[in-house]
């Protein structure tokens, strides 16, 4: 062989492995770009829940300051809710359950009221009523 066959034939190999790589970083190119857009995608739905936890948590704040008065409850809870001191939701769930079991005449139809009202507004008896307060204040 001459000294051109044998330059041609290294170039021909060389240029056949840089096809091979090439073909490799293509591939390798591709998974990744779907890899990004599955990431991108998963940021995305992990901001939508981020701001409806914030939304959620705003109306929570919202709602646990609603007034007793204005959560329209039968006349008897609300009466019994407010000679006792109860003024807002947030003093009802503060208090809780068992306190409100205390109120003499506060019987477990009053008790199914406020269960329902919570209920509807997709809070419980067990949230944590100053921090989701103190946050909505900073």
């Amino acid at each position: 062989m001459t000294t051109n066959e044998i330059l041609i034939e290294r170039l021909t190999q060389e240029n056949e492995r840089l096809s091979q790589e090439n073909e490799r970083l293509t591939q390798e190119n591709e998974r990744l770009s779907q890899e990004n857009q599955r990431l991108a995608q998963a940021n995305d739905t992990l901001k939508r829940r981020a701001a409806q936890q914030v939304q959620d948590h705003r109306t929570a704040a919202q709602l646990l300051r609603q007034a007793v008065s204005e959560m329209r409850l039968s006349r008897r809870t609300e009466n019994l809710l407010r000679i006792h001191g109860f003024v807002t939701l947030s003093d009802i769930v503060y208090g809780g359950r068992e306190r409100l079991k205390e109120i003499p005449y506060f019987g477990s139809k009053c008790i199914f009221e406020i269960d329902k009202y919570l209920d509807s507004h997709s809070l419980s008896w067990n949230m944590d009523v100053e921090s989701i307060l103190n946050s909505q204040e900073a």
